[in-house]
């Protein structure tokens, strides 16, 4: 017999369930690994949360970035996003500190005034290669 997914029975190792809560949509759960997960391994596998005070999180109002911008500030991280002017009321109920309008004014110069010039520890960018490249002149010293 193939293994496939169309089973109405499937097994599994306990660690890699969770129950859905009585609010949540059996979608929503489905969905919620996608960005959620990503969002995880991002902050607390590929970075040295532990080292880090302030993060940059672009695309606060998005999937990856909103998960991002929720784990961040539960670690208790000061959170700089970048979002659309119409998303930073949303952006900073995720728990941003700082949200900046990508779209009119410069994130570079933004992020090192309220920074007093220092920069953001880390950066997380699910944007754009080009914005990954310009996020570089926002880190600070021994940044990630």
């Amino acid at each position: 017999m193939k293994k496939g997914g169309y089973a109405e029975y499937a097994v599994t190792t306990a660690h890699s369930i969770s129950r859905i809560p009585d609010a949540v949509t059996f979608e929503e759960a489905a969905a919620l690994p996608t960005a959620g997960y990503t969002a995880n391994e991002a902050l607390f596998r590929k970075l040295p949360m532990n080292h880090i005070k302030t993060i940059l999180i672009h695309g606060g109002a998005g999937g990856v970035g909103g998960f991002g911008v929720q784990l961040a500030k539960n670690a208790g991280k000061t959170v700089f996003s970048t979002a659309s002017a119409h998303n930073h009321e949303y952006v900073k109920s995720l728990g941003a500190d700082y949200v900046i309008d990508y779209r009119e004014e410069s994130v570079v110069e933004k992020v090192l005034e309220l920074t007093n010039g220092r920069g953001v520890d880390a950066v997380l960018d699910t944007v754009s290669a080009k914005n990954a490249t310009d996020s570089l002149d926002m880190i600070a010293i021994e940044g990630i």
